[in-house]
């Protein structure tokens, strides 16, 4: 796949009617074309077998098929070849990196500014801010992928969910029982006991359960 206003490039041999390496007595030149149509697009050709043939793609769209047609006479053989072919995409995730958009052209609804997305549009993740930048990621997602992501079991029958509510009662919820056989570990609502241990005389766990109705 090739893109709008990429350099290309490639190498041809040119050979006479025995099948030898032969440099050509006119030429070798070449033609960019596109669609069958042959475009303005200026190709350079350097060196002798291996000749090798540049130029820059022009404004494309997706599906344009991009070939490189060369011609050249060989000990008075005219000849000529498609020696390159390629099929226009809209963009990759390389262009991202391309920051002021110079030398990109995608599909027609890209915006280089947009920072929040809907699935299946583009997010601008090297100009937005870190947060800017998470919140369009988070945006993006479609909301069966972050609901798959929660139910995704951990430990035993544990979700990802739940370890992650079981994680934040235990460092920044309240707490009860201190000093007790019976510590518990509260969670944000204040109330529901996320974690509770039994404990024996040494302060080894015997027993742990959990709370995840309110999930």
């Amino acid at each position: 796949m090739i893109k709008s206003e990429q350099a290309i490039a490639g190498v041809f041999v040119t050979r006479d009617a025995t099948g030898a390496l032969t440099d050509a007595g006119t030429g070798p030149a070449g033609v960019l074309y596109i669609n069958g149509a042959a475009d303005d697009a200026v190709v350079t050709i350097t060196g002798s077998n291996p000749y090798t043939w540049s130029c820059t793609t022009p404004a494309l769209t997706a599906g344009d098929v991009v070939q490189m047609y060369i011609t050249a006479t060989i000990a008075t053989i005219a000849t000529a070849a498609v020696v390159w072919s390629a099929t226009a995409d809209t963009k990759r995730v390389s262009d991202l990196n391309d920051q002021d958009g110079t030398g990109v052209t995608l599909h027609s609804d890209y915006d280089l500014a947009k920072t929040a997305a809907q699935p299946g549009e583009e997010m601008d993740l090297v100009n937005a801010p870190n947060g800017t930048a998470i919140t369009a990621i988070q945006a993006g997602l479609p909301a069966a992928t972050v609901t798959a992501l929660w139910a995704q079991l951990v430990d035993g029958t544990i979700t990802y969910g739940q370890f992650q509510a079981t994680m934040l009662g235990m460092i920044a919820g309240l707490t009860t029982g201190g000093g007790t056989g019976t510590l518990k570990f509260l969670g944000q609502n204040g109330t529901t006991e996320r974690v509770k241990f039994t404990l024996d005389a040494n302060r080894n766990r015997l027993t742990v359960t959990f709370d995840f109705a309110d999930l």
